[in-house]
């Protein structure tokens, strides 16, 4: 297989076309000729072996040189390097808006055409290397679930890649690619925050930069978005240049972290459990005296039932007969402690009984009425919030397929 490098000589003048095929075939080129644009057309058409094509300008009648090339490279890539016996500005310039690869005047020494057309093919190697190096860089934009961005300090242009639209939810380019779109997008409550982080960093432009915020979707929703970036370029004294970034859409992280917080308190160790307490007004058990679950369960098993659960929460417990009488109690928590002995002193007397009748003792009522009373009458689990602030779940306790009671436990 020849190594030779294959060009198409368009020439109308056919003595011309000779005498420049025999001469280029001396410099290592394998010419074919065609005499028309419509010819070659059809050539490029049918062989698409040519490497190069040498394109005379004025062809005769037909297509003359610049509507045969504009017609070539709307379907192929190809180099086309212009003859014309004619220099002037305008020609020149007709030739330029094609394409890129030079104009030859007609008659020239042959070592300037020979050099001429290397630096064509030149050229056409470096920009089929910047076309695939963008290819690749538009796979990898398109791969990433991030959205990338690029700042160029010389000019403050910045880019914006497609991902970082549509990852909120914008069709590509829908907003201009500049600082003033990205400040409009943030969260009011994390603007003054983002905008500290960002100005900050363009005092100095160090060669790393972080910041988190949310940033506004096209639903109206907020997106937590981590952006980060590094400067990849910078002048002979070490001024920042050139930087690129990206964002990465953190929201379901945030949401995991939220959760983990709001459950923080089951992974921290407690006070120890004080089962000594006695509250001021007394023991509410000593009013149990015929209740099913203070009879055939001591003090200590239902100490030892609820010592997990208080030992992990430390806040409160209760254990009711069916009928509302207490079979078993206990506040860990200063706040349980200081709600209920606060809440018993609005009922305004000393006498138990009264004061568990009254519908005074907030915690009580909280306790009792409106969660394990309903927990039992519907022998189910139920979950509420107390007057006190923390949540209460009660389950009932069933015997043969009857409740003859409830646990519930303080939370949160």
């Amino acid at each position: 297989m020849s190594n030779k490098k294959k060009i198409l000589l368009v020439e109308d003048d056919v003595l011309i076309a000779v005498s420049q095929k025999q001469q280029l075939e001396t410099y290592n080129y394998e010419i074919k000729t065609v005499t028309s644009g419509e010819k070659a057309i059809s050539y490029i058409e049918e062989q698409r072996d040519i490497d190069l094509i040498l394109m005379d300008i004025n062809l005769g009648k037909g297509l003359d040189g610049t509507e045969t090339a504009e017609i070539i490279l709307n379907d192929h890539d190809i180099p086309i390097l212009f003859l014309s016996s004619h220099s002037d500005k305008e020609t020149v310039e007709k030739t330029e808006k094609i394409t890129s690869y030079g104009y030859v005047v007609k008659g020239c020494n042959m070592t300037i055409l020979d050099a001429s057309i290397k630096m064509a093919f030149k050229l056409f190697d470096a920009l089929q290397k910047k076309k695939k190096h963008e290819e690749d860089l538009k796979d990898t934009l398109e791969a990433t679930t991030d959205g990338i961005w690029s700042w160029d300090f010389t000019t403050n242009i910045l880019n914006f890649s497609p991902k970082y639209y549509t990852m909120l939810g914008y069709k590509p380019d829908e907003f201009p690619a500049n600082f003033d779109s990205w400040k409009s997008l943030i969260h009011p409550d994390d603007l003054e925050g983002a905008l500290a982080v960002a100005t900050e960093y363009l005092k100095a432009k160090p060669d790393s930069y972080e910041n988190r915020f949310r940033m506004k979707t096209k639903s109206g929703e907020y997106k937590w978005i981590s952006a980060r970036a590094r400067v990849v370029k910078r002048d002979e004294k070490g001024n920042a240049e050139y930087m690129i970034g990206n964002h990465e859409d953190i929201t379901e992280q945030k949401i995991y972290q939220e959760s983990l917080e709001n459950i923080k308190w089951l992974l921290e160790s407690p006070a120890p459990l004080d089962e000594d307490y006695k509250p001021h007004y007394g023991d509410v058990t000593s009013l149990n005296h015929d209740g099913i679950i203070k009879k055939y369960v001591d003090h200590h098993t239902l100490a030892l039932i609820v010592n997990d659960f208080m030992h992990l929460v430390g806040t409160s417990c209760a254990i009711y007969e069916k009928n509302g009488d207490y079979a078993f109690g206990i506040f860990s928590s200063g706040w349980c402690r200081t709600m209920d002995s606060a809440s018993f002193e609005l009922c305004e007397t000393e006498n138990l009984e009264e004061a568990l009748n009254c519908g005074k003792w907030l915690c009580h009522e909280s306790c009792w009425t409106d969660a394990s009373k309903i927990s039992i009458s519907k022998a189910q689990a139920i979950e509420i919030q107390c007057n006190g602030g923390i949540n209460i779940y009660t389950i009932p306790i069933i015997v043969d397929g009857e409740p003859i009671g409830s646990i519930n436990f303080g939370y949160g």
